[in-house]
């Protein structure tokens, strides 16, 4: 007789060479939950009686699992809750995850059974909870009393505080105002667009006006869809623009990109920098079910197929096991509805100082040191159907000063020393992408060395949101400002696209090119290492360029889209030139595939199939 169960997370742990795994599993109810405890026991008797198990099945089971528990209040305590304690209000809002039953009948009972629960403690359920393939994510009000039930119940996989967005830096880099030519040139209607979702924008910015074509608010607290923050503005900037410093050294301001805007996160007051304020979610809803709603409302009626996403959950960080609700969210949003999503990998903001011998062997360690835990990924960054874009560094020298030595984080090229890196679900390599989004220096106070942020020959520009009263451009790091860039490129690309083909390119020929036309720096692997799996889990296959997403004169590009059934496989026919086999001089033939399969829970098997070439 069969238990019923699933496997919801497989972590794999490797310790002196020796691999085991951890399982976390689903029983359908507390019948089967008791009945795999009876089997257990009579193994640790070695009785003979008969049970659901025949004997040598219960024994090739048993002898394969080291230990068997249950799940702790600790696992299901979430990263924020466990640091910053409970909070001390009377109500607080709490983000609750419970398992998704699967079957329709079985959510709206566990539904309807969780909201008495709930009530009966003086508690509240927000609006209606969001259903994703792993997970219903509830948003409630919540008293210290209701907490503790609430770790206490077994349908609940994990409870946490409110997110809290990644802080980025900004701050003034050009104090006289830009030579802005009157009357820039329109984007076409038909031309590239894309679609931010984070805290609005200002329309109003001379590098703007006419541009920005649509904004909606999505209940950010604030009543408006107009930026207060100023980390929107900043993002679609480089969205319209691209490499806003090269635009800054050729004094071309020719706007490339339509912007629609959907804000979701609203302005809150900074006490300890008031000129960099937060950027935050709004504490009555799910963040999952805003950004749901403004991926599909653009898509439904201003048929965006292109979205940036510079916002993660620094609360959330990916250490193996399933995937996180965010980017399964995105995950089936991409498929479903055929989207190029681009997300941030995130941000460490004050990474660990490693102690050197000399400048060199500052940077060899600053890079090696991008491999320590506080540098995975977060939530949305492991999205397997997404583009996850990291920052790399694109100058490495500080501000010279009167007094004493900065000594930048990063060489040339390399990757950003706040960069967040992979692997993604599945072993999956992520970032794919980076691109240009700041570098740190390092300098002495009082002999303690301490990160500077700020240096205005590192950061990255980009437009500003107080233009009326300064300079129209900011200074910025953050791997915000390097996925905005490479959704400038993804934009381009699928209109280009369009055009030629003469229909919608599929999210997945828009993947494929980018990669494809990705180079790393030319020294990159002198410092960060040969190693190809840690150079891939860092930088991905670099940055992506648009000139060599398309043919030219010594570049051939060949497309091919097609279906390929389960356990069945293609072959193509490609016809090398003799010139190409026999003239001297560097040459290669690159492939890139990419491909859409249904996700699913568990990190087994979180992506269903698999390709290979």
């Amino acid at each position: 007789m069969r238990l019923p169960c699933t496997i919801v997370e497989e972590l794999r742990e490797v310790l002196d060479d020796r691999i085991s795994y951890r399982l976390l599993v689903q029983f359908g109810d507390d019948q089967s939950l008791a009945r795999f405890i009876a089997e257990s026991d009579h193994y640790a008797v070695e009785t003979d009686t008969t049970t659901a198990l025949p004997p040598g099945m219960r024994r090739d089971l048993f002898n394969a699992l080291e230990s068997i528990s249950t799940v702790t209040v600790g696992e299901r305590t979430g990263r924020r809750l466990s640091n910053e304690g409970y909070p001390d209000d009377d109500k607080f809002f709490l983000d609750v995850d419970l398992w998704n039953p699967g079957a329709e009948s079985d959510y709206f009972d566990l539904l309807s059974m969780f909201r008495a629960f709930v009530e009966a403690r003086d508690g509240r359920v927000i609006g209606d909870p969001l259903r994703i393939p792993s997970m219903i994510l509830v948003k409630l009000e919540a008293n210290a009393s209701l907490l503790n039930d609430l770790l206490q119940l077994d349908l609940v996989a994990l409870i946490d505080l409110p997110p809290i967005p990644i802080p980025e830096d900004a701050f003034d880099i050009l104090r006289q105002p830009l030579q802005i030519p009157v009357g820039l040139p329109d984007v076409p209607a038909d031309g590239p667009a894309a679609c931010i979702v984070d805290s609005g924008v200002v329309a109003g910015h001379p590098l703007l006006r006419g541009v920005v074509v649509s904004e909606e608010d999505f209940d950010s607290g604030e009543g408006t869809s107009v930026d207060q923050n100023g980390h929107g503005t900043q993002v679609g900037g480089l969205v319209v623009y691209g490499d806003i410093a090269r635009r800054i050294q050729d004094g071309d301001w020719a706007p490339q990109v339509n912007l629609h805007s959907a804000k979701v996160l609203k302005n809150e007051e900074n006490p300890i920098d008031p000129l960099n304020p937060n950027a935050v979610f709004v504490d009555e809803e799910r963040v999952e079910a805003q950004l749901k709603r403004a991926i599909q409302y653009f898509h439904r009626e201003y048929g965006c197929r292109v979205f940036n996403l510079s916002i993660g959950h620094s609360g959330r960080i990916y250490e193996g096991g399933r995937q996180l609700p965010w980017a399964e969210l995105l995950d089936e949003l991409a498929r479903t509805l055929d989207l190029v999503i681009v997300v941030s990998a995130g941000n460490v903001p004050y990474p660990d100082i490693p102690a050197a011998t000399d400048s060199a062997n500052f940077q060899e360690k600053v890079a090696r040191s991008l491999r320590h835990p506080e540098h995975r990924l977060i939530d949305p960054a492991t999205a397997a159907l997404c583009l996850t874009v990291g920052a790399v560094a694109r100058r490495d020298d500080p501000y010279p000063l009167a007094l004493g030595t900065r000594l930048a984080a990063a060489r040339q090229g390399g990757p950003s020393p706040f960069t967040r890196c992979g692997p993604g679900v599945a072993r999956s390599i992520k970032p794919e992408l980076v691109a240009p989004g700041g570098n740190y220096a390092v300098d002495s106070f009082f002999g303690q060395p301490t990160w500077i942020r700020q240096d205005p020959n590192l950061a990255e520009p980009t437009l500003s949101r107080e233009f009326a009263t300064g300079s129209q451009l900011r200074s910025v790091c953050g791997t915000s400002y390097a996925a905005a860039q490479v959704t400038h490129i993804a934009a381009r690309m699928e209109a280009t696209l369009r055009e030629q083909l003469g229909t919608a390119p599929t999210q997945n020929l828009v993947r494929a090119l980018l990669v494809d036309s990705a180079r790393p720096h030319r020294d990159v692997k002198d410092y960060v290492g040969n190693n190809s799996t840690e150079l891939l889990n860092t930088i991905g296959y670099g940055q992506p360029n648009v000139e060599f997403c398309w043919s030219s004169r010594n570049r051939v590009s060949l497309l091919s889209e097609d279906s390929v059934a389960i356990r069945s496989f293609h072959v193509y026919k490609l016809v090398v030139p003799e010139d190409f086999l026999h003239e001297s001089g560097r040459r290669s033939i690159s492939i890139s595939l990419a491909y859409d399969p249904p996700t699913r829970l568990s990190r087994q098997d979180y992506i269903s199939t698999s390709m290979w070439l």
